[in-house]
């Protein structure tokens, strides 16, 4: 099957943010990275930058940018330490995608968003309780010692990831994809297949088909490890794998005109995700798009 992000690409490209919207929300989501930063370092936080925003930095000293979001990298423990500390020093200000009310969220990774903002992709429609404007937080994981049980782990991580999506896609009948559908033909195609694949989730909603692909599979291994993974990454359990030394050993670097933490093996970490050549960049076709149906600032319209 068609890989979905050319598609994606092509259908939509009327909902493709333009030059002030997207300079706008630069400047809110360097405002939660401030506010993240702030609570990490007095509640002795660990946290880093990730993917995109590691190659940002690097090779842009800020966000890339063609790119429109900030991604950071934590384990699990500092998530949890994170969420209850913006509620003590910004109460009422975040919300998390974690929150049960979010259940249908097909999302396996959390969301720190700003209260009173609006932000709807493409496809997202359907969601009971839209997402927020906000950061992406990709939970390390700890990996098993034993190689086979790492290896089974990883297979069967394989198999369940893609399921919450395929379950969101079939039953959340998105307006925007099914009106989309009736004019182009490519679209038309993909979206056909799409909803046929997902069409064997019925049984179970999008929140158990989360919960199988996370906490089933990835019940917290709180001893550290020789391996870790960011499974939710764009490489997914085993290209996103590295030894756990990795992620705890952090320098800070130029981001927007303020210091952040990235691997201090940054050259190891892009190299694997990017390649080796990522420091050039990329021609247009390549560069990641953004689209947003609806974008609502909120209290920050005037930022």
């Amino acid at each position: 099957m068609e890989k979905s992000k050319p598609i994606l690409n092509n259908s939509f490209a009327e909902y493709a943010l333009d030059k002030n919207i997207e300079d706008k929300l630069k400047r809110l989501l360097m405002l939660i990275l401030k506010d993240i930063d702030y609570v990490c370092k007095l509640d002795n936080i660990h946290y880093s930058l990730c993917a995109g925003s590691v190659l940002g930095a690097v090779r842009h000293k800020g966000i890339i940018p063609w790119d429109d979001d900030i991604d950071l990298m934590m384990f699990e423990r500092d998530i949890k330490k994170l969420k209850a500390s913006l509620n003590i020093h910004f109460p009422k200000k975040y919300s998390f995608l974690s929150e049960k009310k979010y259940n249908d969220d097909p999302l396996k990774f959390e969301k720190i968003m700003l209260t009173g903002t609006k932000y709807v992709e493409i496809g997202t429609d359907g969601l009971k309780n839209g997402r927020g404007i906000g950061i992406d937080i990709f939970q390390v994981i700890n990996l098993p010692n034993n190689k086979i049980f790492r290896w089974l782990k990883g297979k069967i991580f394989n198999l369940l990831s893609p399921l919450p999506s395929l379950h969101f896609f079939t039953f959340s009948h998105s307006k925007t994809y099914k009106n989309k559908a009736k004019k182009d033909d490519k679209f038309r195609k993909f979206y056909n297949k799409r909803l046929l694949m997902g069409l064997f989730t019925f049984f179970l909603p999008t929140c158990a088909w989360k919960w199988l692909s996370t906490k089933a599979i990835f019940h917290n291994i709180k001893h550290k490890t020789i391996y870790s993974s960011i499974p939710y990454g764009s490489k997914r359990y085993f290209g996103e794998m590295h030894k756990t030394l990795l992620w705890n050993e952090l320098i800070y670097v130029d981001f927007e005109g303020n210091l952040y933490p990235i691997p201090k093996n940054w050259k190891e970490y892009l190299s694997s995700k990017y390649g080796t050549d990522y420091m050039s960049i990329p021609d247009d076709s390549k560069k990641e798009k953004h689209f947003a149906e609806i974008i609502d600032f909120g209290p920050y319209e005037n930022i």
